[in-house]
């Protein structure tokens, strides 16, 4: 799941509406994604397997339950405000690749800061919204474990295993990306001597990726073979190699057929292997082990500096990158955190 996207938006929307501190913001923000990825935990795998998307779905708890510290609430109103979030919770892993997906974020954001807010005016809700009966865990997963929810809270943080995305592109390809781009420097096959492209890993990555034929820069993001292709044809796999131009590009859709997958079940979801099989008979592969952005190999400071400064230069040009970073590295001692926003727009 994504836990910052559903929970960080209510919380600024807060402080500018009633100022406080950075401290307490983040105090705010540390929890929500806690209680996003613990009602993740209790519910999983198989509430994600029946089509749930986790990170709405789930990340609407933490929104709640961060807007709720924010506010000052109760233990009751606390618990009011979780119950509005489980009656609010929906979105679909068949949105997954469509502007929908967005939708279903956006709105667990929204909802989870309106749930506190409701909870707040003495709006009820369900006393056990989550492990009752008939409540979010029962109906929404047939393996729900709510011992995963509380085990070890205050001791042991599942925020610490959060990891940040290198690449705009579903997380079971950051190998594959990894294991292109280091075969694409060591080589620089020129792509008409590619005769074959085949790609082994977790039986996921064909459960999520394996979409030869897409049409727009949304589908690719999900798209093994389109990924490929573009790392293997420019080098890089970032916002400009999933726009539709690129999705339309002659030459991509012409690697992208002799591209494949094939299952490995014993491999680690987070490894990859990439074999190029060149025209004069030759092969080469590439082995990655845990693919960089996952949990095992997180991105470095500096790369996330250079992640932030490629963004702003690619949609937000007039945004003052350094300003930026400076600011939510500081954001602890911050006075009014409510500033971060005000970078992120024209003056």
């Amino acid at each position: 799941m994504h836990p910052a996207a559903p929970v960080a938006p209510g919380l600024f929307a807060l402080a500018g509406l009633r100022p406080v501190p950075g401290r307490e913001l983040l105090q705010a923000f540390i929890l929500g994604v806690e209680i996003s990825c613990r009602v993740g935990l209790g519910v999983m795998p198989t509430h994600y397997r029946r089509g749930w998307h986790i990170t709405a779905t789930c990340g609407i708890f933490g929104a709640a339950a961060a807007c709720a510290r924010l506010l000052g609430l109760d233990a009751q109103r606390t618990a009011w405000a979780l119950g509005h979030a489980a009656t609010q919770s929906t979105s679909l892993v068949e949105s997954i690749g469509t502007m929908a997906k967005s939708l279903g974020v956006g709105n667990a954001a929204k909802n989870g800061l309106a749930a506190a807010l409701f909870a707040k005016g003495g709006f009820s809700g369900p006393e056990i919204p989550i492990e009752g009966r008939y409540g979010f865990a029962a109906v929404t997963s047939d393996s729900a474990d709510l011992t995963r929810i509380a085990a070890g809270i205050g001791r042991r943080w599942e925020v610490l295993n959060n990891a940040y995305k290198p690449y705009p592109c579903g997380v079971v390809l950051f190998p594959v990306i990894d294991a292109c781009l280091e075969l694409r420097a060591r080589l620089a096959p020129e792509t008409e001597a590619i005769d074959r492209v085949v790609v082994r890993g977790h039986p996921l990555v064909r459960e999520r990726t394996d979409l030869p034929n897409v049409e727009t820069g949304r589908d690719a993001r999900v798209s093994l073979q389109h990924t490929v292709a573009a790392a293997f044809l420019f080098g890089a796999a970032g916002l400009t190699q999933y726009e539709n131009d690129c999705v339309a590009n002659p030459a991509v859709r012409a690697l992208r057929a002799r591209i494949v997958f094939q299952e490995n079940p014993g491999a680690l979801v987070e490894s990859g292997t990439v074999t190029l099989h060149l025209a004069d008979g030759t092969e080469q592969s590439e082995l990655i082990r845990r693919g960089r952005g996952t949990p095992g190999r997180p991105m470095r400071d500096a790369e996330l500096d250079s992640k932030v400064r490629e963004l702003a230069v690619y949609g937000g040009p007039f945004v003052d990158a350094d300003g930026l970073i400076a600011a939510v590295r500081g954001i602890e001692g911050e006075a009014d955190p409510t500033r971060l926003m005000r970078l992120t727009v024209p003056g």
